[in-house]
């Protein structure tokens, strides 16, 4: 679900009439104890701005290997600006290197 996903939930478990929490798993097409842990972190959820660019995300993990993501992130980019197709085969070929 995405970080708006999550506010919307706990706009609509703040309102009257409260709708349940399983009522709510369908809307949303997770599992009931989705929703109950949404609403443990209420605060955090209601507090997200609806201006900012993390809205729409759905994680805030941060990368494991955070110099390495971007060494990816530059190689995708300038892949696709080249009008390269990116297919499995070329994310596992190991004779190039950047």
């Amino acid at each position: 679900m995405t970080f708006a996903q999550k506010k919307d939930v706990c706009v609509k478990l703040s309102s009257k009439p409260k709708p349940s929490q399983g009522e709510l798993a369908e809307e949303y097409g997770v599992k009931q104890n989705t929703i109950s842990d949404i609403w443990k972190n209420k605060e955090k959820w209601l507090a997200i701005n609806s201006e900012s660019k993390e809205f729409n995300r759905m994680s805030n993990r941060r990368p494991l290997f955070p110099q390495v993501e971007a060494a990816l992130v530059t190689w995708i980019t300038q892949a696709l600006s080249d009008n390269q197709t990116l297919t499995g085969d070329i994310l596992q070929d190991t004779s190039h290197s950047c």
